[in-house]
């Protein structure tokens, strides 16, 4: 009897990773499947149309140019979570002028939120570079610059915010005066093809990936991302980072 509770108990972790192992396949394909099945609508169409000039038949050759864009990066983000499972995701650090950085950054989303009649606040409190793998903290953060502006209406306020919080760890919040996540939701707004709101399409909800790449992509770097309310009115997003010391980082190199 001990030795069957025990086998039990240690077949667990397997079998839960088997568990979201098929639930990930299946979300997976059932998300590749509508792209695929509108690109094939309409290119069956077309051929039901051979006369037809391209100027005709432009609106269902730009619904699969779209549909395909948006298969090509459904793949990618498939991709780079599959590598990150299997361990293949590399870091590279590189020593990096924080506020340059994040200036570029900001930029576009800036422009946007002007455009949208939404107000763009950005403050940085770190002077010394730091290193950490530039690129894949831009996905970061473009991910949840996205979601604030996505989430968020006419007036509302959008904040991003640097700084160090002790000589071992820095942070950059992403903060904004929209609706607040339900705390029974927090705890999964990370999972992979989790949306918040179940009945938003895809044009506005994306693919539910967005969150887990972030979640993955700091975990990688060692830091935390999490989610909290702010104030009574908005929702923040904290990313937490270690600084790495400068004769480290020289070493790795």
């Amino acid at each position: 009897g001990v030795s069957v509770f025990s086998s039990k108990m240690n077949m667990k972790p397997l079998l839960l990773a088997w568990q979201k192992q098929q639930e990930f396949v299946e979300n997976a394909s059932h998300e590749l499947r509508t792209p695929l099945t509108i690109i094939q609508n309409n290119l069956q169409h077309l051929f039901t149309r051979p006369n037809q000039t391209i100027l005709e038949q432009s609106p269902r050759i730009a619904q699969a140019l779209s549909e395909t864009r948006r298969l090509t990066n459904l793949t990618n983000d498939l991709l780079l979570i599959a590598r990150s499972d299997g361990n293949q995701a590399t870091i590279q650090p590189e020593e990096t002028d924080i506020d340059r950085f994040l200036e570029q950054l900001i930029q576009p989303f800036v422009e946007i939120a002007e455009m949208q009649d939404k107000t763009f606040h950005f403050t940085n409190e770190i002077s010394e570079p730091l290193s950490f793998d530039a690129s894949k903290i831009h996905q970061v953060l473009v991910i949840l610059l996205d979601n604030a502006l996505k989430y968020t209406q006419a007036k509302d306020e959008i904040q991003l915010v640097a700084k160090q919080i002790n000589p071992k760890w820095w942070q950059v919040v992403v903060r904004n005066t929209g609706s607040t996540i339900p705390d029974t939701q927090k705890k999964l707004i990370f999972e992979r093809f989790y949306r918040e709101e179940q009945s938003r399409n895809q044009e506005t909800g994306g693919y539910g990936l967005g969150l887990a790449i972030a979640k993955q992509i700091i975990k990688n770097h060692h830091g935390k991302l999490f989610v909290s309310d702010w104030t009574n009115q908005g929702v923040q997003f904290t990313l937490q980072l270690p600084i790495i010391p400068k004769n480290l980082h020289t070493e790795k190199n």
